[in-house]
């Protein structure tokens, strides 16, 4: 399981570096094979929360999605020149 978590965070990074100033909104979409798919969200949950560039979490979508705020300047700070 580990390895999966490490691919999900190799996503995020790649998400995060084609970010630009202008962008409001962003979308990873997941394909999950699991039969678990809430333990897969919870795991999801903790990366994201371990990401200098979260700020919190927003209201809405559903159990199946989870919706950040995050910070586009710490991102712009954790982005290698």
């Amino acid at each position: 399981m580990v390895a999966r978590s490490i691919r999900f965070v190799d996503a995020l990074d790649q998400l995060f570096g084609y970010t630009t100033w202008r962008d409001t909104k962003l979308a990873l979409v997941m394909f999950v094979g699991a039969k678990s798919l809430t333990g897969i969200i919870t795991k999801a949950g903790t990366a994201l929360e371990g990401y200098d560039q979260f700020l919190g979490w927003e209201e809405g979508g559903d159990e199946t999605e989870l919706r950040a705020r995050m910070s586009f300047l710490a991102m712009m700070s954790a982005t290698p020149p």
